[in-house]
């Protein structure tokens, strides 16, 4: 094809393409087609696409549309093709018969041998034209003088071009002999040109010779009937004739210059044309593929919506939850952490009050041991020789640093905040001391103003001390009731045989400064239980408070009473 055509094509659409079959069939499609009931809207690369399928419908079709023109029989089916179609080859081309004696079907055929088929179903309809006019409109002389095709032009080879209703440029050219250059003739065709798809008067292309030959000679059933000539396909889309043209641009011969302006000025517009419908077409074709995928996409995206909201949904109720969750937690361990820091405040403030009770049982001992030693009397020479005033002055000087040094001590300050601050720190935030346990803690913390703290009728008790309080206050003392013995009474001894005398005067030791005696008191707090609190007393007061609170009435003990008294354990 002088490399006219894009190369890219397959080798079958190739030779599809250079069949003078395949072009008379599509030719005598787009003049009879719509006598024959063959839908209108098929255009020959739809008939290609369908020529390149290993089974195609659309060429079935056809076969049983043109046979329905041919046969005498009626009520022809898809069923019933394969046998009738045999039977018209049986009766006129017995020795040409494609399908043979046994089981092939005209779907069982190669695509070459579907084409020259479907061609010779074309001609015999043609041979009865009274049934194929019975199907068609009036017609006048100029429609069927527009049926015949006449040659586009020859080139310098004395090939001749044709130009049929698919706008494709086709040549026929000899095989067997190079061609003879033809007397130049000048001819004029702009009245015989036809526009478009048009009908154009001329000789029909099925008239040359008779000999059939192929691209395929071995093969016996894609055979030509051409003789020695060649027809085959230069131009297919705009490019190809552009190309074409442009080929012929620079020739010097009349029959191209005169080829190249028909195929300028009369089949590039219709191609042009074509091309922008094409265009258009595809444009919208693309509209409507997108169109439907949206509304296809807008059921299938609805569902995934709904999916994707209620999982959104679901994630959203999980993190809620996990949220409360969290903020539960964190909630109970800061509750969890407030009770151990006020349990190890707590803690600590019964730790400083108790150090202090001692502090101030120490310093009590101090000064009555100072007080006795100034007086002269040292209560721990008795029963020894009296000292001397070296020693004497020496346990002076010693009790008074031992005040001194509980002075200091008493001096010291504790910070202990609800925060977790404790020690004797100082971060400078402003900070208010208890009044009772003499405790700084953060105003900020316990919710008190600056202004307000600094007000001078302004007081302030920790939670601690009031807690205490209201403990204090809602406890209410146990009384003990006990009997007191006489001198005389008897105590039954274990053996049973002997008794014990209660001597009902204690028996009281030399009071040692450096041993102390316990007090306890007994109180009932809220919830009905006994608890005894302990209480340091040294020396000499220990005893002596010992023996009043047990025997505030000595002198008269042995006297005889039996009523019970009633003491309370303050």
């Amino acid at each position: 094809m002088d490399g006219d055509m894009d190369d890219t094509v397959s080798p079958l659409l190739q030779r599809i393409r250079n069949m003078w079959e395949f072009a008379n069939l599509c030719q005598w499609i787009y003049i009879f087609g719509e006598a024959a009931k063959i839908d209108e809207a098929l255009e020959i690369e739809d008939i290609e696409n369908e020529c390149l399928k290993s089974s195609s419908t659309i060429l079935s079709d056809i076969a049983l549309a043109l046979l329905k023109l041919v046969s005498s029989h009626r009520g022809l089916t898809h069923e019933i093709l394969n046998d009738q179609l045999r039977k018209e080859y049986i009766s006129r081309l017995p020795f040409q018969n494609p399908l043979g004696d046994g089981e092939t079907g005209f779907s069982d055929l190669d695509t070459p041998t579907k084409i020259i088929a479907l061609q010779q179903l074309t001609q015999w309809v043609m041979s009865r034209p009274e049934r194929l006019r019975e199907k068609m409109e009036e017609l006048h002389d100029i429609d069927q003088t527009s049926w015949r095709i006449e040659p586009y032009g020859w080139d310098a080879d004395d090939r001749t071009y044709y130009v049929l209703d698919d706008n494709r440029v086709y040549r026929l050219s000899e095989a067997s002999e190079p061609p003879v250059r033809r007397p130049k003739k000048q001819k004029t065709y702009g009245a015989n040109m036809r526009s478009g798809r048009g009908r154009q008067s001329g000789r029909s292309i099925t008239e040359h010779g008779a000999a059939p030959r192929s691209s395929d000679p071995d093969s016996p059933q894609v055979k030509s009937n051409l003789g020695d000539l060649d027809w085959e396909c230069v131009a297919v889309t705009l490019d190809d004739v552009r190309r074409l043209v442009d080929k012929f641009r620079k020739t010097r011969d009349a029959n191209e210059k005169i080829l190249r302006n028909q195929l300028d000025a009369h089949l590039l517009p219709i191609l042009e044309k074509q091309e922008e419908s094409r265009k258009r077409k595809q444009a919208q074709h693309q509209r409507e593929l997108l169109s439907l995928a949206k509304m296809a996409n807008a059921k299938r995206s609805s569902r995934i919506a709904g999916k994707v909201e209620q999982q959104k949904e679901e994630e959203e109720a999980r993190a809620q939850r996990d949220m409360a969750e969290k903020a539960l937690q964190i909630e109970q361990g800061e509750r969890l952490k407030q009770i151990k820091s006020e349990r190890e405040r707590d803690f600590r403030m019964f730790s400083r009050e108790k150090r202090l009770k001692e502090r101030a049982a120490r310093r009590r001992l101090h000064e009555e041991e100072l007080a006795q030693l100034s007086e002269g009397h040292n209560p721990a020479s008795v029963g020894r020789a009296r000292i001397s005033g070296r020693q004497l002055q020496s346990e002076i000087d010693r009790n008074r640093l031992a005040l001194k040094a509980l002075e200091v001590e008493e001096e010291d300050w504790t910070f202990d905040c609800v925060c977790g601050l404790y020690g004797q720190v100082d971060d400078g935030a402003h900070s208010v001391a208890c009044e009772r346990c003499n405790v700084w803690q953060h105003s900020k913390c316990a919710g008190i103003e600056e202004a307000e703290a600094d007000r001078a009728e302004f007081h302030f008790i920790c939670v601690s001390c009031k807690r205490q309080t209201e403990k204090a206050s809602t406890s209410r003392n146990t009384v003990i009731k006990f009997k007191a013995r006489t001198s005389g009474d008897l105590i039954p001894h274990p053996s049973g045989d002997r008794t014990s005398q209660v001597n009902p005067q204690p028996f009281i030791h030399p009071t040692d400064p450096s041993r102390s005696m316990n007090m306890f008191q007994v109180t009932n707090d809220s919830f009905g239980t006994l608890q005894v609190m302990s209480q340091s007393s040294t020396g000499v007061e220990a005893s002596v408070r010992t023996n009043a609170k047990l025997f505030p009435n000595s002198n008269d003990i042995g006297g005889s009473t039996d009523e019970p008294e009633t003491r309370h354990c303050n």
